[in-house]
């Protein structure tokens, strides 16, 4: 730890030599905007800033994505960049990272979760502040990423150096008033430029020479307006200036303008040293002769620039570990390094001049490049191909990134191509490697929920090209696997989920797919089957080899069974209906007793108690006539397992089938646009028997939750209906609590109207199925939202899942921290109950506390 002492005098280091750069609340530079535009781009992130710590402020020299030029420095990230780390402080999520969970800037409106931040030092290693890429989101930098922004760090502190230096210069120039008007009205370019290479000054003839202003030049590398092979030249001759080696040299350079044109300059450099010491400036006259330029000079110039770029590929391509080949306009092979004459098993110069046509080559390696080459000479412009199969001589075949870089003439013409392979074999296999684990279940290696949705869309596609006779989905849940998991333990459950993930597997043909969604939910995809097979032979033999499978435990054998239901389709549907179809077979089946099989046809055809879809529409039209649909109440309680509210849940009451599910069901209810109708008497219902059991339970009574879908929040008079309910029971409205599902916020089909009204009405909003849905924590900030529902498939999945528990933790401190209940759905177990308790949960809804009854049970 850094002790006060010390942080006091790295603040007054810090303090000293930012105000001596004048660099403190200034305006925005474009050096410094693009360096933080090139952090964003890089890293991928929508915020990126530049921040300078001063004594007890963050400033902002330059943002991207955010506008916050000055805030406090104490807590913030990057004060803990720049005081506590010798390296980047990278905080992958913030929101489950305990050092960061309840900071302002995550907790807040700001709604942090990714930071990275990369420390920036003056050449003395005062740490100045750092430069920080920021998301909202989690993610993780890749290495190349992360170089590439240590890379803008180093410029940044070179651009503080550059700062320091012109401070410096200015203090020269007012020393040299006399000079500094010949300098700004000479016919002739004049430079000033830092040991570095970057100008600190140059004048409007030299501006006008090389086709900028002189404000874009001032910043700028000498290397970003020459012509590459002078530049090459100019690097040894500037080490021989600052080394002292040569007092002045005059020299011939080309400047690339930016309207393509070449200018050139006979420049006399002369380094300027500053009372002795080694460090100063170039001092440069740049006389224009691109007019005196005659065919003889340009030739010669040609001549020795092409030598250049011969001396600079021996120099830096010759000794390169990567095989590279320079292909000419003719494609013949113009030169070959080292490693490439190894990889072709040649001798260097065995092959040069000859056709590239006639490299020892395979024939895919051979023509794939050559369509680059063919392609670059052309453009003028390089290419990768990111994967090549090549196998070098005498080594084993690998995967090859090949580069395909053009070789321009003085005029920008194309004149040959460098070709360059790397070695990426073990990337590539790294790479198929996780993506492949990112498919795959992994404790029982079948697919998972992502490999499941992709191969539905392909198959989808291949039916909506007529190339395919239909496709099934068969949803499988295992009949009480719970209890097996309670009786003999989780890894009795795993070998049962293994066990049928193998006998699924066996049973599929080569081109099905068999995916794993999470728990005892299993998928199975037929692709490119018509609906006899599934009917008379598919679907059958899932159904028999799951009535009794065998598992074994440490006391024998037990079997477990599954149920089915399966949804067949031979036109084009949406992936999420032919998946919701097969879930609604399912509940049909296990309505139906254990073991079960229902299929579902495109015609709506249902082996199950109603027979058909049509059957089931014209009964269900007919229910509210009929007063067949009846309210259950489930039980809401606390920490001390004291009731405090009721859920009120929906059944039909069938009087053939009995009483049904909403899951049956409630598809239907969207489908005949009666919604909203029933939805008008679930609201009129459940207040009615709030208020018979508030008149008689006075302030001791519960509160009642009733659901609204997202169709009913588009009810226009679903303000007014509540209204007369309240005032015709005389109930205050925090008695009655709305539950919105997320999908109603995130489709944004709530209106802020409608929600105002809830508010002036004292009615609480509970945001429902949280995580099912386009989750997001804006969610959460709506201010007369009373409690978080957390779906039940968090809570399913809770004590095996180790996502699941730090997802649960992490969404229960938020809504603590902001002031809400948060009240656990689906809750069965002991364990789950505790676990829940001891992170935060306030409230539980489920099986182990109660299942749902009629109104009269609930005395």
């Amino acid at each position: 730890m850094i002790d006060e002492a010390q942080a006091r005098a790295e603040r007054d280091d810090r303090f000293r030599s930012l105000r001596g750069l004048g660099i403190l609340d200034t305006a925005p530079e474009p050096a410094w905007d693009a360096l933080v535009r090139a952090a964003a781009a890089i890293a991928g992130t929508p915020i990126s800033v530049l921040d300078l710590l001063d004594s007890d402020r963050l400033w902002a020299k330059a943002q991207f994505g955010i506008d916050l030029p000055e805030t406090a420095a104490e807590g913030s990230f990057c004060s803990l960049t720049v005081r506590c780390l010798d390296e980047p402080l990278i905080v992958h999520d913030a929101a489950v990272d305990h050092r960061f969970a309840a900071h302002p800037d995550v907790v807040g409106p700001l709604g942090l979760r990714f930071y990275a931040g990369f420390p920036v030092r003056d050449e003395d290693g005062v740490a100045l502040g750092a430069l920080c890429v920021a998301d909202t989101e989690p993610r993780h930098l890749t290495d190349e990423q992360t170089s590439c922004i240590q890379a803008l760090v180093i410029t940044a502190e070179e651009l503080i150096r550059l700062r320091r230096a012109m401070f410096h210069l200015d203090e020269s120039r007012q020393r040299a008033a006399l000079f500094e008007r010949g300098f700004e009205a000479s016919a002739v370019g004049m430079q000033v430029l830092s040991t570095d290479g970057v100008f600190l000054r140059v004048n409007q003839a030299f501006a006008d020479m090389v086709g900028r202003s002189v404000a874009e030049l001032v910043g700028m590398h000498w290397w970003d307006i020459v012509v590459a092979d002078d530049g090459v030249r100019d690097l040894e001759l500037e080490r021989q200036l600052d080394s002292g080696e040569l007092g002045r040299n005059t020299t011939i350079s080309r400047y690339a303008r930016p309207d393509g044109r070449i200018a050139w300059g006979s420049v006399s450099v002369v380094p300027v040293m500053d009372d002795g010491n080694s460090e100063g400036v170039h001092y440069s006259q740049v006389t224009d002769i691109t007019g005196a330029i005659d065919a003889r000079d340009r030739a010669v110039a040609l001549a020795q620039a092409v030598a250049l770029s011969e001396q600079r590929l021996d120099a830096l391509v010759g000794p390169a570990p990567d095989p590279v080949l320079r292909i000419g306009v003719n494609f013949t092979l113009e030169a070959l390094n080292p490693a490439g004459a190894r990889a072709l098993g040649v001798l260097e110069h065995d092959l040069l001049g000859g056709p590239f046509m006639e490299l020892p080559l395979s024939p895919h390696v051979r023509d794939a490049i050559r369509d680059r080459v063919a392609t670059t000479l052309k453009a003028g412009t390089g290419s990768v191909i990111e994967r090549l199969w090549f196998q070098p001589v005498g080594a084993e075949g690998g995967w090859f990134r090949v580069r395909i870089l053009p070789v321009l003439s003085v005029h920008g013409d194309p004149i040959a191509v460098y070709v360059v392979l790397t070695d990426v074999t073990d990337a590539v296999e790294t790479e198929d490697r996780l993506a492949a684990q990112a498919l795959i279940d992994p404790l029982t290696g079948v697919s998972n929920r992502a490999a499941l949705f992709g191969r539905l869309e392909a198959a989808l596609s291949r039916l909506s090209r007529g190339e395919s006779n239909g496709i099934a989905i068969a949803a499988i849940d295992l009949d009480h696997f719970k209890a097996l998991n309670d009786t003999h333990g989780h890894q009795v459950g795993d070998r049962a989920l293994q066990a049928v993930s193998d006998t699924l597997v066996k049973l599929v043909r080569a081109h099905d797919t068999v995916a794993r969604l999470g728990g005892d939910e299993f998928v199975v995809l037929f692709d490119d089957v018509d609906e006899q097979t599934v009917r008379e032979s598919l679907a059958p033999r899932l159904a028999a080899e799951l009535r009794s499978l065998p598992v074994w435990t440490n006391a024998g054998s037990v079997s477990i069974s599954g149920s089915i239901g399966v949804s067949w389709a031979g036109s084009v549907l949406e992936a999420q209906e032919l998946l919701l179809r097969a879930d609604r077979a399912l509940l049909e089946a296990k309505e139906h007793g254990r073991s079960g099989l229902v299929i579902l046809t495109d015609e709506n055809r249902v082996d199950g108690p109603f027979g058909s879809h049509s059957m089931l529409l014209l009964d269900l039209t007919a229910a509210l006539d009929r007063n067949q649909f009846r309210l259950a109440y489930q039980p809401i309680v606390d920490t001390q397992r004291t009731v405090v509210a009721y859920e009120a849940l929906l059944r039909w009451d069938h009087p053939v089938h009995g009483m049904l599910p909403p899951a049956v069901f409630m598809p239907a209810l969207f489908e005949t646009g009666i919604i909203s109708i029933v939805g008008e008497w679930v609201l009129a219902t459940a207040a009615t028997d709030l208020a018979e059991r508030w008149l008689t339970l006075g302030d001791r009574v519960e509160r009642f939750h009733v659901n609204l879908s997202p169709r009913e929040t588009t009810n226009p008079r679903l303000p007014a209906l509540l209204r007369e309910l309240l005032s015709q029971h005389g109930m205050p409205g925090e008695l009655l609590i709305v539950e919105l599902t997320e999908q109603a916020f995130s489709r944004s089909v709530v209106s802020t109207s409608m929600l105002s009204e809830l508010a002036i009405m004292g009615i609480p909003l509970a945001l429902d199925d949280f995580g099912t849905g386009a989750s997001s924590l804006a969610h959460l900030r709506y201010h007369n939202l009373h409690a978080l529902k957390i779906d039940r498939s968090f809570v399913t999945n809770l004590v095996g899942d180790e996502g699941d528990r730090a997802i649960l933790s992490g969404t229960i401190k938020i809504a603590r921290d902001l002031g809400l209940d948060v009240i656990a759905e689906g809750v069965e177990t002991e364990d789950q109950h505790e676990w829940l308790a001891a992170h935060g949960c306030t409230h539980f809804q489920g099986w182990l506390h109660g299942r749902p009854v009629p109104l009269p049970a609930l005395n």
